[in-house]
């Protein structure tokens, strides 16, 4: 069970302007809330590539099926199960729910600094390497790859890992990822108790505590994957380039981006892990039968 919900928390990881999936059981909202106005909501969609970065989020998660699989009911998955992983990263749910957020919560003087920022040629090349470097990371040798790199160019230091590191200090990257991936644990949990594959023995304070007992191992595994998507993703820009996006990020615009960012993808990241893990415990039953 510890695995599973390992993985759940590894696909939480995201960069700042990388922005991930949602649940079949979170409704999508019928009409676009107040907030942005449409044309400036468009132009700053388009920016961000949220469409392109929600489809690559959802393949992470249908491949992380397998593994689920092989731990929590191993050779009962089969084609259904795909379905039903399909079903649950609903790329055009997860769009609505996402773009909507963005739209409600984010200031139009906000949005006026992302556009112009994200619209120019640095901003092109950054959201456009966010973009490469994750989907190429959906290849396990790639991902293996990335990640020995990051841990040798970490062991001898540099100009760039330190750029990286104040990168992750300025949106506290690994703060919100763990805390995100620890709630995602949680609903995972959650959805399994709703199941019925919890023992019934089980307490509420047993399952807190097995889910804090997960800190260590998703502090160590998000930082890593961090300096390897981050070193893999601003791979092309110079020294002064990445200085220039770093002090982007602590501007107040890039900072309430954030902030909206995560908190709507915690939201949605939530009801995932919750109806992935009723989705495991119907298998689990249903294997038992």
């Amino acid at each position: 069970m510890l695995r599973a919900a390992l993985i759940l928390a590894a696909g939480f990881v995201l960069a700042p302007l990388s922005i991930p999936s949602v649940s079949g059981i979170v409704s999508a909202q019928t009409q676009a809330p107040a907030g942005l106005p449409a044309i400036k909501h468009t132009q700053l969609m388009e920016a961000l590539r949220l469409r392109d970065i929600i489809e690559v989020v959802a393949a992470e998660g249908i491949a992380a099926g397998p593994e689920i699989e092989e731990d929590m009911f191993p050779g009962r998955g089969g084609f259904g199960w795909k379905v039903e992983l399909e079903r649950i990263y609903d790329i055009p749910r997860v769009m609505g729910i996402m773009s909507d957020d963005i739209r409600a919560n984010l200031s139009e003087a906000d949005a006026d600094v992302l556009i112009s920022f994200l619209g120019s040629p640095l901003g092109k090349r950054i959201v456009e390497g966010e973009v490469a470097a994750r989907a190429a990371m959906l290849d396990e040798d790639v991902d293996q790859a990335a990640t020995d790199l990051a841990q040798k160019m970490r062991r001898e230091g540099g100009r760039r890992v330190e750029q990286i590191a104040e990168f992750i200090a300025a949106y506290d990257l690994v703060t919100s990822n763990v805390v995100g991936g620890l709630n995602s644990n949680y609903a995972f949990y959650q959805g399994l108790a709703a199941g019925g594959a919890l023992p019934d023995s089980m307490t509420e304070d047993q399952i807190v505590n097995e889910v804090w007992s997960q800190q260590d191992t998703i502090t160590t595994e998000t930082e890593d994957w961090l300096y390897a998507y981050l070193l893999a993703s601003y791979a092309g820009l110079s020294d002064d380039e990445m200085q220039t996006y770093i002090a982007f990020a602590r501007t107040d615009a890039a900072q309430a981006f954030n902030a909206v960012l995560f908190d709507s993808f915690g939201t949605v990241f939530t009801s995932i892990s919750r109806a992935l893990g009723r989705a495991v415990a119907d298998r689990m039953l249903a294997q038992d039968i």
